[in-house]
């Protein structure tokens, strides 16, 4: 799932089966020019 945190970072929770951490954090930049 995809939420945006602040206008134009968003946060993408990737999970992790079957490991202790559950989950890694991802978080994407959108700006005119590219995404970070």
């Amino acid at each position: 799932m995809v939420l945006e945190v602040y206008p134009d970072i968003y946060l993408l929770e990737i999970p992790l089966p079957n490991n202790p951490l559950r989950a890694l954090n991802s978080y994407i930049i959108k700006s005119d020019n590219e995404s970070l």
